[in-house]
């Protein structure tokens, strides 16, 4: 293991950095990597926005880099002297900075990235080779959501994973297999402190989806003409069309906006009804047929009944974990159905964590390893969730592993708890709907001349009292 050194903006304070205050936490996946330590007295002050860079021995073998987010002065020797609390994040801290305000129709997820991060962050330089296509959008806008959260709904609707590297580089793709430095197995030194534990915490086989609204198919009320000059509908219409003994009447409008005298009928949306404009008559046994589409609720759920079956085995009960999704901008039961999948596929199955901790450079997270001890029950592959890094001296690094692998065989608990599902439906489909919000820029100047003059009705005690609807406002 070569020297640590650690640079601020481009200048090497290394000698300054109290080794003990090292805290460095790579997540895996879009969640940032954050680093804390201390600089004794240094020469010169860090500053919010600076760029930290930490590397082993050579430059390129970074261990953390990114911007500094905090630093907090601390003052001892009567305020003579200064230690500098400094907390930082990896570069996406960068993409928290700008909202995207933008709309995409037929678009690959990877040709959407590409973009966002051309328009709001060309002089960052960040790199984007290692972005995939990714699936079809058929639509998707973005109004005013910074764009990190941009790309991480591109991932969510994909099942991509995506984060952002030590070198500004930008990956968006299908998960990785990389094989970590070493396997836990029978003669392996190079780990200590090794625990392993299995969880139900995390499980989810029954998802509820609860999004927006979408359009009901055509639905028809009818009415029998007898007089009546309204028509109450059981629901707030949309696209109205009416028919009087099956010819449609086109001349509708909209009930305190259209002059009643120049339409047959007028729609009040607000109270559902179906009103006679002044100059028509629906004769007495006249066929009058309303049909219109109104607003139905998106909720649907999405169950893994082997999983429930699986899991009630273990704990009794019905084995129902259940998880609900809030959405309003889900405008469809294919759209509502797909997004449950996604979350079912990631949740349904009891989860086997651990830890460890080793002095060996390499890990990262994301890896894969084995473990495979005559002595410990739960043999298998896993992933690596977390690494805590800490620091000892100019050249000792202490890496703390966590890892955890959603478990299809441990044989303590149930032979085959959980099978083999194909991925969500979401990684094989080819166009996601989405709600399009349009967003455009208008630049308005005006001019207005106000003249005060005597209104025609004054709101008071005197008399005559002024009845809504029945006067024109001065």
């Amino acid at each position: 293991m070569g020297k640590i050194y650690y640079k601020v903006a481009g200048t090497d304070v290394s000698e300054y950095v109290t080794y003990k205050t090292v805290d460095i936490l790579d997540v895996l996946n879009s969640e940032p990597n954050t680093l804390e330590f201390v600089l004794h007295e240094p020469d010169s002050v860090p500053d919010i926005g600076q760029e930290i860079i930490i590397y082993n021995g050579i430059e390129s073998n970074k261990i953390f880099a990114g911007i500094i987010i905090e630093v907090d002065e601390k003052s001892f020797y009567n305020e003579e002297r200064f230690d500098y609390a400094v907390c930082c994040s990896d570069y996406q801290e960068i993409l928290i900075r700008r909202l995207a305000a933008v709309s995409y129709e037929n678009q690959t997820c990877g040709y959407i990235i590409n973009d966002l991060i051309t328009t709001y962050f060309s002089e960052h330089n960040f790199t984007l080779v290692n972005v995939s296509a990714g699936i079809t959008i058929s639509r998707i806008s973005f109004n005013y959501k910074p764009v990190i959260d941009c790309i991480g709904e591109l991932a969510y609707l994909s099942g991509y994973r995506w984060y952002v590297d030590y070198d500004k580089g930008i990956h968006f793709c299908e998960e990785e297999t990389k094989a970590a430095p070493f396997n836990i197995i029978k003669g392996e030194l190079r780990y200590r402190n090794l625990t392993m534990t299995p969880s139900l915490t995390q499980v989810k086989n029954r998802i509820i989806v609860r999004g927006g609204t979408y359009l009901s198919p055509d639905t028809k009320e009818t009415f029998i003409g007898d007089g009546s000059t309204e028509w109450a509908l059981n629901y707030k219409p949309h696209n109205i069309r009416v028919y009087e003994d099956d010819v449609q009447n086109e001349s509708i409008g909209i009930d305190n906006l259209t002059d009643p005298d120049t339409v047959d009928f007028l729609i009040n949306y607000q109270d559902k009804t179906l009103i006679v404009g002044t100059g028509h008559t629906v004769a007495a046994g006249v066929s009058l047929d309303i049909i219109y589409n109104y607003d139905i609720n998106v909720i649907t759920r999405v169950d893994d009944s082997s999983s429930q079956t699986d899991i009630a085995g273990i704990e009794g009960g019905d084995g129902i974990h259940e998880f609900v999704i809030f959405d309003k901008e889900i405008d469809s039961l294919d759209s509502a159905r797909d997004m449950g999948e996604a979350e079912l596929d990631k949740s349904r199955a009891i989860e086997v964590g651990g830890s460890f901790e080793t002095y060996e450079d390499g890990w990262k997270t994301g890896q894969s390893f084995t473990i495979n001890l005559s002595n410990r029950k739960r043999s298998g592959n896993y992933t690596v969730q977390r690494i805590i890094i800490s620091q000892y001296t100019s050249n000792v690094i202490l890496y703390k592993i966590e890892f955890s692998v959603v478990s299809v065989t441990l044989p303590e608990i149930i032979a085959e708890l959980l099978k083999d599902r194909q991925k969500a439906v979401l990684d094989n489909i080819e166009t996601i709907d989405k709600v399009e919000i349009v967003t455009d820029d208008v630049d308005i100047t005006d001019t207005v001349t106000a003249t005060l003059q005597a209104h025609p009705v004054l709101w008071g005690p005197t008399f005559p009292q002024p009845i809504w609807n029945e006067f024109t406002w001065g």
